[in-house]
């Protein structure tokens, strides 16, 4: 699950739950004006 908040001041806040894949991430970036979505690297948290 995905939920996006916009923020009056033109922020947007994103929570993620643990069936979030890296690229759901990679595209919600390159929606938003992210040029190259292929070069945003993740770290594995355990």
């Amino acid at each position: 699950m995905i939920n996006l908040r916009y923020y009056d001041d033109g922020c947007v806040g994103m929570t993620l739950d643990e069936t979030t894949l890296t690229d759901d991430v990679r595209d919600i970036l390159y929606v938003f004006g992210y040029p190259d979505k292929t070069t945003v690297r993740f770290e594995t948290m355990h």
